[in-house]
């Protein structure tokens, strides 16, 4: 009897187990991209995690995206990574200095206007912002193509 009620012990224990294991494993797929052009694991462990909670990421404004580039020159893409405090957004600055800041869901808009040469797009963290960009906003009267 007693070795009955050991083999049955070891059974239950083996089927928790594997009933881990295969937990395991579906999370970890879970969050793999689905493929290469999806982008970063991060952006989509955070899409799942926003999706379980029930919250939104931060609408994006295609439309102003578009009609800052449209109604301006020589604009150029300062990307802002995603932090603890804040989303993922893009600073839009144009060839005068002027500039505007947009919240993202991710980059994919953004790959898309550089694919088709509308638009070239910087890592904020590693340039930096442009000159010009501080000398509009302390409205300074030198012209955006001075250099110092």
């Amino acid at each position: 009897m007693a070795r009955i009620v050991g083999l049955v012990m070891i059974g239950v224990l083996l089927a928790l187990i594997l009933r881990w294991a295969i937990r395991d494993i579906r999370r970890i797929a879970a969050s793999r991209p689905r493929s290469l052009s999806t982008g970063d694991p991060a952006r989509a462990r955070d899409r799942r995690s926003r999706r379980r909670r029930g919250t939104l990421a931060p609408e994006e404004d295609r439309r102003g995206i578009l009609g800052f580039l449209e109604s301006r020159e020589g604009v150029e893409a300062f990307v802002e990574p995603r932090t603890t405090v804040s989303g993922l957004s893009v600073v839009l600055v144009a060839h005068d200095g002027e500039w505007r800041r947009f919240s993202l869901q991710d980059d994919a808009f953004l790959r898309e206007l550089a694919e088709r040469g509308d638009l070239r797009v910087y890592d904020a963290g590693n340039t930096g912002y442009p000159e010009r960009m501080r000398r509009y906003r302390r409205g300074s009267d030198r012209p955006p193509d001075d250099t110092p």
